[in-house]
């Protein structure tokens, strides 16, 4: 059992956790697929649990809510249109599916050490074709891209970012197959909620 659930679990610590599988987009420290961990958690703590980690589609969240109270879903509001994220962000997303989300540590300008899942991008691809070599070699290290930022930092393209924004970190999770539309936020909490009563 994970030791931040454990210490969660304290009655002086939190009132709910969320438990993050390696599904998910963003930074993640999971190494476990959410349904086995949720599962795992479930039998240690009696907090409320919420679930994170490729939940896009109201059938994700069906099955996960079988070991949880609630969904966090980052991808799905990501490509709402609410969001900050860049057009050309937003529009990958809506292109992707799962296999184009990789969990790598490659975007690490600014946050170390930190595995990660983002999609497939050029920038990605053309370290994969260096033979990924270590920070330090790889290509185009230190080029400035967009938004004053370089190659491999590990910030998002924002809407008023100009440059080469898909050669950014682009934070996607395994659920962003799921993710046909950029809708607006209220129309996914309840297209989602009804899809839920209606079981």
């Amino acid at each position: 059992m994970s030791p931040t659930a454990l210490r969660a679990s304290d009655p002086a610590g939190a009132d709910a956790l969320i438990v993050q599988g390696v599904e998910a987009g963003g930074h993640a420290q999971s190494v476990v697929g959410l349904l086995p961990l949720l599962a795992e958690v479930q039998r240690t703590v009696s907090l409320p649990v919420l679930a994170a980690g490729g939940i896009g589609d109201p059938a994700s969240a069906r099955a996960t809510l079988a070991g949880a109270q609630a969904v966090v879903m980052g991808t799905r509001f990501l490509a709402s249109e609410e969001s900050d994220a860049h057009p050309i962000y937003k529009a990958s997303l809506l292109d992707a599916d799962a296999r184009d989300s990789v969990l790598t540590g490659l975007f690490d300008v600014g946050w170390e050490d930190s595995p990660h899942r983002v999609l497939r991008n050029s920038t990605y691809e053309r370290w994969e074709d260096a033979g990924a070599p270590p920070n330090g070699e790889r290509p185009g290290e230190g080029d400035e891209i967009a938004g004053g930022s370089p190659r491999y930092a590990s910030n998002p393209p924002l809407a008023d970012m100009e440059g080469d924004i898909e050669a950014m970190a682009m934070y996607a999770g395994q659920s962003v197959g799921a993710i046909t539309a950029a809708e607006p936020a209220a129309a996914i909490v309840e297209r989602f909620a009804a899809a839920l009563r209606t079981g």
